[in-house]
């Protein structure tokens, strides 16, 4: 059973009349600050969970919040929604919910049958379990403190204690604390200004309440958790926010309504509904927990993680769930190597919300695969509002170096800058940001013109490739500025040495740049060797080099300005 689209909505927030695909297992929505992607969070969590929603979740407070959307559900979950399913596909049930105004609450119906309907408690069985980069872990963490996960841990502790034999008076020793607890009533009796009320300490015979107080949470060196960081304390949480919500159904419900909430196989199988949202997962973590946590999150809710599911079900008597995620991002770490899984939000110049949806993208088997085999190195441009895509390391490295001398930030600008898998990429990887609604434009070398000169946002550079193309709008002084940095400025004293009478090698070598060559040497010097140094440059083909041919150029090369400013949007998309 899974969300699988929001096919209208009205009167909520800024999503009013975006339309959303969901993956049936992970979604992550992305996208830049104040664009709606934690009202997505929002909008499931009053859906499935809480049944209302607030004032200040109307865009228009005197008009009523209206949602469709549809669920979808294999056989063995028929009946679900009693004898509710679409009339074309019996596995579907498309949903309206209303909200007349701010008092009332959401009422639910099947949208293609007039009165039919649907239990609000029909919906929150879907189970929708929403964490917050907001909340604190620390103040729940506690085997002392009955609020939050904090219950979690008493109800594994109640569950030990009830599978033990462990008697209270085993937990301590009567003996060595009964001369602490006679000296202290004699201070309490002291203190007590009214000793008619016989107010005394005692030893507690409430096993649980006993051993509450004397464990604590952390690493194995005996670290509380409190001190071990906010990432680890936040992962931790989350795993026990889902058994939670098994405490809070399995503790609040008659046996047989919690048996209800079960959808119970034909193998015997017994799977709970689970809806996950979170939103920021990644906050203090670094990039490789980020992938963790959230394949850990997989696991345990499509029932992978077997060690999890014997704990539910020892303490709750049920096999897995049937689950479904969705988080909000601002991490490229975090997501997986699958574009069907995003959902992009961004706005129009008119500031209307647009979503693009990874499931509603269909590209031919042969573009699909490929993008499937790259996504991993290419993610990080799902954050980008424009893109500038390259053929090789040393123009990845020339083109923020570039952007930066036209006095553009490019984090400012949210461009990014991708490397292609060669130029046969390019059409490929263009067809997945525009359907992402990313703006992209590529420079590729001349020779590949011929290839690509029909495609829209395609330049080429002027001369054969990058290097011929820096190496033509170089002059002498900015060459060997480049060849100093790189430690080649010796290169040219051989060739100094033909051509000027009176060169002194040891006044070059001491200050290459400040040597006195005459202007026409400077220029056949450059012309001379452009052979030779052409090879010297395509021969180090990489993105540090690339940074420092960009830096020490004379003259950024026009299809390299052409191209960012485009991406700026400064220029119309050429073709």
């Amino acid at each position: 059973m899974f969300i699988s689209k929001i096919k209208y909505i009205e009167n909520y927030r800024n999503l009013s009349s975006a339309q959303f695909s969901f993956d049936k297992k992970l979604n992550f929505i992305v996208g830049e600050n104040n664009t709606g992607k934690t009202n997505v969070l929002d909008l499931l969590n009053s859906l499935v969970s809480i049944g209302k929603f607030n004032e200040t979740d109307f865009y228009n407070i005197q008009e009523p919040i209206k949602i469709s959307f549809t669920i979808e559900y294999s056989e063995d979950e028929i009946g679900f929604f009693e004898n509710n399913f679409d009339a074309d596909d019996e596995l579907k049930i498309s949903i309206t919910a209303i909200q007349e105004n701010v008092d009332s609450r959401i009422e639910y119906c099947h949208s293609s049958t007039i009165n039919s309907y649907i239990n609000p408690k029909t919906i929150r069985m879907m189970n929708f379990v929403y964490y917050s980069a907001l909340r604190s872990p620390n103040k729940e963490l506690n085997f002392t403190r009955n609020i939050g996960t904090g219950k979690v841990l008493n109800y594994l502790i109640k569950s030990c204690i009830n599978r033990g034999t462990i008697d209270e008076m085993e937990l301590i020793d009567l003996d060595g604390i009964k001369s602490i607890v006679d000296e202290l009533n004699i201070q309490i009796k002291r203190i007590n200004g009214l000793p008619e009320e016989n107010i005394q300490a005692y030893v507690s015979d409430d096993k649980q309440s006993l051993i509450n107080r004397i464990l604590e949470l952390g690493d194995v060196n005996q670290k509380n958790i409190s001190r071990l960081g906010d990432g680890l304390q936040y992962s931790f949480n989350i795993y026990l926010h889902i058994l939670d919500l098994l405490v809070h159904l399995k503790t609040t419900k008659k046996e047989e309504d919690f048996e209800n909430l079960l959808i119970i196989f034909d193998n015997g199988k017994k799977l709970l509904p689970l809806t996950i949202g979170l939103d920021e997962p990644e906050i203090h973590q670094h990039p490789y927990r980020q992938r963790a946590l959230i394949k850990s999150i997989n696991r345990i809710i499509h029932n992978e993680n077997k060690e999890f599911q014997k704990v539910i079900k020892e303490l709750f008597g049920i096999d897995g769930f049937i689950g479904q995620v969705f988080t909000v991002t601002h991490s490229p770490n975090i997501l997986l190597n699958d574009y069907k899984q995003i959902i992009r939000l961004y706005k129009e110049d008119d500031e209307t919300v647009r979503v693009m949806c990874g499931q509603d993208i269909d590209f031919d088997e042969k573009v699909h695969k490929h993008l499937m085999r790259s996504f991993v190195y290419i993610k990080e441009a799902m954050f980008s509002k424009s893109l500038i895509l390259v053929e090789g390391d040393t123009e990845y490295g020339a083109i923020p170096v570039f952007i930066d001398r036209m006095g553009f930030d490019m984090d400012e600008k949210g461009i990014g800058v991708i490397k292609l898998d060669g130029a046969d990429s390019v059409l490929r990887c263009m067809e997945l940001y525009n359907a992402f609604g990313i703006k992209s434009v590529a420079i590729i070398d001349k020779d590949k013109e011929e290839s690509y000169r029909e495609e829209d946002n395609i330049i080429f550079t002027d001369e054969e490739d990058f290097e011929a193309e820096a190496y033509s709008n170089y002059k002498y002084t900015n060459y060997l500025r480049y060849l100093i940095q790189i430690n080649q400025s010796q290169s040219f004293i051989r060739y100094l040495k033909r051509q000027c009478e009176e060169f002194n090698a040891k006044e070059f070598i001491t200050n290459p740049v400040a040597y006195k060559i005459p202007l026409e040497d400077r220029k056949r010097i450059m012309t001379d060797n452009e052979v030779l140094e052409l090879k010297r440059l395509r021969d180090n083909k990489n993105s540090i080099n690339g940074a420092m041919i960009a830096q020490h150029v004379n003259k950024i090369p026009n299809s390299f300005e052409k191209v960012i400013k485009c991406a700026l949007s400064e220029e119309e998309s050429f073709e």
